[in-house]
């Protein structure tokens, strides 16, 4: 005798839930254009190392001042190009994350009039140390091009978006260093310059940090077992 098979009535009404389910879980995977758009995340990373460096001092360390120069440190003076050195560890992005941005913030607390341009160029050689880079021994192998620039002329948060740079350096070492500079032009002949707080500022809040957008690489695989488990109530 032929056996007829007789479909399931629950899976049957089921399915179109299931279908709607399924929709809904691969919209949120869609959304933003990121599988991960949906669990993204951001923390700040305080700066462990950071100072600056002046060709009229070129043996000086200025590792311990709770300041960080860019420009002409002595306005006027034939030699007083200063530039700003800065490190970040990112050991803190959970292990497999994706970083979607990263974004460099100083807070200055003097600007010489009437403004000066600052570009954060990124920097691959993490070897320096806070408490012994000086202008002889610091590196100069550095990205010619910044990475973003911004025009200073008020006592301000600013902002730089280092992403490209932070993405690399968190597939790379983990270690990212930038050095903030006036461009070459700018620098010895405006006369301007620009005082950011360092991460020996008395003020926690007033520190440098990078902030870093990054998604979990456990999204997707969540989505996926919260299918298999929805599906599986009706099988």
């Amino acid at each position: 005798m032929k056996r007829v098979r007789v479909p399931n009535s629950r899976a049957r009404h089921a399915e179109p839930y299931l279908r709607c389910l399924q929709l809904l879980l691969v919209s949120a995977l869609l959304i933003g254009g990121i599988a991960l758009g949906a669990n993204a995340d951001v923390i700040q990373i305080s700066s462990p190392e950071d100072s600056f460096v002046e060709d009229s001092e070129p043996t000086v360390n200025f590792g311990f001042l709770g300041g960080l120069y860019v420009g002409d440190k002595v306005p006027g003076a034939p030699n007083s190009i200063a530039r700003t050195y800065i490190k970040f560890d990112l050991s803190s992005i959970p292990a497999g994350a994706v970083v979607n941005a990263g974004t460099l913030y100083l807070y200055n607390t003097v600007i010489y009039y009437p403004a000066v341009t600052v570009g954060a160029h990124f920097l691959s050689n993490d070897s320096w140390t806070e408490g012994s880079i000086t202008w002889n021994n610091a590196p100069t192998v550095y990205n010619a091009s910044p990475t973003d620039s911004k025009t200073i002329s008020m006592a301000v948060w600013t902002s730089w978006d280092v992403t490209p740079d932070v993405q690399a350096e968190w597939a790379g070492d983990g270690v990212y260093s930038v050095v903030m500079k006036e461009p070459a032009a700018d620098e010895g002949a405006d006369g301007n310059y620009v005082l950011f707080n360092s991460n020996d500022d008395p003020q926690p809040g007033d520190r440098p940090y990078l902030q870093i957008d990054y998604s979990p690489d456990t999204a997707v695989e969540e989505m996926r077992t919260s299918w298999a488990m929805i599906k599986a109530m009706f099988d």
